[in-house]
């Protein structure tokens, strides 16, 4: 049975050969979740503002969590509150018809900043601060907004917002309880069909291109996702878009208006080990993501383990391999519904749930049945429609589509025309190559022009191109887009004015990486003599690709590395496959292009270790070394050749649980050569379950490590995450000791968090607990979810005997990876116990420690955290300075090089101060 008909053509299609297809009403959930429960959209649903949407759902659910980042959470009472309060200001402050901008990292702020535009009437124009300052800036000139909502006066943003721009700062914290109540109603309300969101994609003209949506096309889109997914207040959601992307927004928006719990945050800093963390912890019960996000995820050991709550998962932005759904199935619970969406920044055109037995031929899924809002039509290159199951464009008509782009401060036609009959209604030429399937269903097959699709996100070449063009030296460029079936990846190729020129490749990688996101940057940039040319004058992408076939992956000539011992290859090749492939190894490929990250190159060191049984310093260690430089660097750590003295003070670094990492690593390098940081070194757990072992026994041992380094003058400390709790205590300790200290860094600890609650819990059964390590090895529960299971009874203190029995076999190999993550696991479980012990012990009112002291507090925490973190306490003299990105990312560029410049500017100058004895303040505890 066909699900589609074909109605009498419309008057004003006749010139232009169309006759609209309608599809047929297939149901949103048809083949989808059914069963559960919710309440629908009211008829108006579409034709309301979405401030008023939300203050219907606000009032109906106002004890219940709207918001949260997995540190915090905000009620819908709360969201309300700091909803109201910044709309209230924007309306103040800002003309109506005028563009707002909200320029915010990924958490719960940035959800209230763009409802409080709306609730104000202004138009958004929504901005990712994860993307290049240097992309923002451009964009908030060309766009001529009125304002711009950012975090905070000295926020690493404020530097980009043109002269003339009003600021609005967000209010640093409050809620709806205990506060003002604050009431609002919007004067001039968005109509449905007027100008209420800007989004910024990649532009085929060299430039970034702002796509302006109407409220009537976002929450058809809203609408649809309810329906079809029956959201209702039992929910928490998750999705892995930025709100400053099409799925991002919507995802916001779908899961407040349906009355949900939503988790917003940065997925690329946060990890796929802490999302699984989040999901199986939080019990999240709807996903969203692109599919290249998500298999990272679906792929990550410990996936089936963490996924057991999920109901549904979404795909959107690319195309879903057969073979992805394949695994995903052996991981999802089997109850789950996996939906897939279709559509672009302009528009949402189809959307399904495929059925558990489907099967096709195709290596790429369907993408879904036409949404019955829509009307449309699949050509040829003449514009005249194609026969039954021919390839075509796709073009739709409807007036759920883009109005246009936004272009100096107002609305422009964009690629969407009018439909002269029905001034409500858009025709939009899509781009994409289609097929419309027997059964109803909508298969892409390609595109007509150059634009790609790089984890979900539309890039256009032509502004890669653009990019290249502008760099000194270059005389012309071209991007290549490559797919291995999987991911696409893009690859560029200049042409140099100077051959001669040496440094042209590196001063192309660095303005590739200042002026472009992550995924628009290409994985290689190559050297040619000459850009091939087609008959026609457009560049030949086919020769091109063939050029970096034969290009050998280092155009440079690389020294071979020098010779290393046996022992030193021999444990790196059995800790290079414990971690690794053999190919790579084989391959003598660098450790990142074999598939390594940070996670796995501390697991590559931990099986060093373990096979050399010392300790190695992850400075040593990076991720672009081969496994013969490894094995050099080995014997180098295994037989180091005398240090000579250093001339600078060192600064002491506690890292957080446990022990040193590499984003760490990449924080001291950052710092260098201005500032000599040296990692303190905790130990290990196999000591801190000795019956006589305390914090105090920690503490004392790191002291003794701290003087015998600076025997003399002020001690200079830092401490991240658990860390910063660690510095405090030895810094009260020399201070209390008589030795002055000079610099106290504190990054982002926040001890004001809400204390664990001390109700003692009933402990399972011994019988109990080794019934659930077997459930785990039977669910095939990956290495880290099977330690986690294990440490949440090891680290308890009726274990402790069969630790410190354990530690004299700690060498002993277990299979696969469970012995790094076991160890992991342990030194963060056991050394948390021990600060939180000295923690609890401390006497209150607490003593306050007036040293010079610096809080390095990143952005993402919930908005009802006090900026001090709670350190004001302890520290009245610290000062608190904003760095961008959450408690991970703030080590990943761009962030990095704000955080690591204002680090080293502080430290120097207390260093200064010391120094030159003016102003000293001599650290006592009062």
């Amino acid at each position: 049975m066909k699900l589609f008909k074909k109605p009498p053509a419309a008057p004003g299609h006749e010139a232009s050969g169309l006759a609209w297809i309608k599809p047929a009403d297939v149901p949103l959930d048809h083949e989808g979740p059914v069963a559960v429960p919710f309440d629908p959209p009211s008829a108006d649903f579409v034709e309301r503002p979405i401030y008023e949407l939300f203050e219907i759902v606000a009032a109906r659910h106002a004890a219940a969590f709207a918001l949260a980042d997995g540190v915090g959470k905000l009620t819908y009472a709360d969201v309300r509150y700091a909803v109201r309060l910044l709309a209230g200001e924007i309306a103040t402050r800002t003309p109506t018809g005028k563009a707002i901008a909200v320029l915010l990292p990924n958490v719960p702020a940035s959800v209230i900043g763009v409802l409080a535009c709306l609730a104000a009437g202004r138009c958004c124009l929504v901005l990712n601060a994860d993307h290049p300052a240097e992309r923002n800036a451009a964009i908030l000139r060309d766009a001529d907004v009125h304002a711009v909502v950012i975090k905070n006066n000295v926020c690493p943003e404020i530097s980009l917002v043109p002269d003339g721009v009003t600021r609005i700062v967000m209010a640093g914290g409050g809620s709806a309880e205990g506060g003002t109540a604050v009431s609002w109603r919007c004067p001039t309300p968005i109509a449905p069909d007027e100008p209420a969101i800007v989004l910024y994609t990649s532009g085929s003209t060299g430039q970034p291109k702002g796509i302006v949506l109407s409220q009537a096309t976002v929450l058809a889109r809203v609408r649809n996702n309810i329906v079809s997914m029956h959201l209702n207040s039992d929910d928490r959601f998750l999705s892995l878009g930025a709100l400053g992307t099409t799925a991002g927004l919507v995802a916001s928006i779908v899961a407040l208006l349906g009355g949900s719990m939503q988790f917003v945050m940065s997925a690329p800093a946060s990890g796929a080990g802490s999302l699984l963390s989040l999901i199986r912890d939080e019990r999240v019960t709807i996903l969203w993501g692109v599919p290249a996000l998500l298999r990272l995820l679906f792929e990550a050991d410990g996936a089936r383990g963490a996924l057991t709550s999920l109901r549904l998962v979404r795909t959107f932005g690319d195309r879903l391999l057969k073979a992805d759904l394949e695994g995903w199935r052996a991981v999802l619970p089997g109850a789950s519904h996996v939906a897939i969406t279709y559509g672009q920044t302009e528009v949402t055109a189809a959307q399904w749930f495929v059925p558990a037995g489907f099967t096709s031929n195709e290596a790429a899924l369907p993408t879904g049945y036409l949404l019955p809002e829509h009307q449309f039509a699949v050509v040829d290159e003449t514009g005249s429609p194609v026969g039954e199951g021919e390839i075509g464009e796709l073009t739709l008509r409807s007036r759920y589509v883009a109005l246009g782009t936004w272009e100096h401060g107002r609305c422009a036609a964009g690629r969407a025309r009018s439909d002269q009959s029905e001034p409500l209604l858009r025709i939009l030429a899509t781009g994409d190559l289609v097929r419309l399937r027997q059964d109803g269903l909508l298969q892409i097959i390609g595109r007509r022009d150059r634009q790609v699709k790089i984890r979900g996100q539309r890039v256009e070449p032509a502004e890669i191109e653009d990019v290249l063009r502008r760099v000194s030296g270059v005389a012309d460029a071209a991007i290549a887009a490559r797919g291995n079936g999987e991911e696409t990846s893009l690859l560029a190729f200049i042409v140099a004015g100077d051959p001669s020129d040496t440094a042209l490749l590196d001063r192309a990688r660095t303005a590739i990486r200042t002026a472009l996101p992550s995924y628009m940057q290409p994985a290689r940039i190559l050297l040619a003599d000459r850009l091939p040319l087609l008959p026609g004058g457009k560049v030949d992408e086919k020769a091109l690709l063939a050029i970096e076939a034969a290009t050998p992956r280092e155009q440079r000539p690389r020294a071979p590395a020098p010779a290393a011992s046996l022992r030193a290859r021999r444990a790196v090749n059995r800790a290079w496959l414990r971690t690794l492939d053999r190919r790579s190894l084989d391959a003598d490929l660098p450790f990142e292009e074999a598939g390594g990250d940070s996670l796995r190159l501390l697991r590559f060191i931990f099986h060093l270790e373990e096979h050399c049984r010392a300790t190695l310093p992850l400075d040593a260690f990076y991720a672009d070394l081969r496994p013969s430089d490894f094995a050099h660097v080995l014997d180098r750590c295994l037989d180091p050749a005398p240090n000579a003295p250093e001339a600078s003070l060192p600064l002491f670094l506690m890292p957080g649980m446990g022990k040193d990492e590499p984003r760490l690593v990449h924080f001291r390098a950052a710092c260098a050569p201005a500032l000599r940081i040296v990692p303190v070194d905790y130990g290990d757990w196999p000591e801190w379950v000795a019956p006589s072992f305390d914090f105090a026994a920690l503490l004392a041992r790191l002291l003794l490590t701290i003087e015998a380094q600076a025997p003399d003058g002020p001690i200079f400390l830092a401490g991240y995450s658990l860390g910063g709790t660690i510095a405090y205590a030895a810094a009260a300790a020399f201070s209390a000791a008589g030795r002055s200290v000079g610099f106290l860094g504190i990054l982002d600890t926040n001890i004001a968090q809400t204390a664990p609650s001390r109700v003692p819990r009933k402990q399972p059964s011994r019988r109990q607990e080794l019934r659930d390590l077997i459930g785990a090895m039977r669910r095939g529960e990956g290495a880290d979810d099977l330690a986690r299971i294990a440490v949440s009874r090891l680290a308890s203190p009726r274990w402790k005997p069969v630790l410190r029995l354990a530690a004299h076999f700690r060498h002993f190999r277990l299979p696969g990876d469970i012995g790094f993550y076991l160890h992991f696991r342990l030194r963060m479980a056991l050394l948390e116990q021990l600060v939180q012990a000295w923690s609890a012990g401390m006497v209150a009112p607490v003593q306050p420690l007036h040293v010079p002291s610096m809080l390095f507090r990143c952005e993402a925490h919930p908005a009802n955290t006090p900026d001090d973190l709670g350190w004001r306490e302890r520290c009245p003299d610290i000062t608190a300075v904003p760095v961008g990105g959450d408690h991970q990312s703030m080590f990943d560029p761009p962030n990095l090089e704000t955080l690591s410049r204002r680090f080293t500017a502080a430290a120097l100058h207390a260093r200064d101060e010391a120094e030159r004895g003016a102003g000293r303040v001599v650290a006592s505890t009062q």
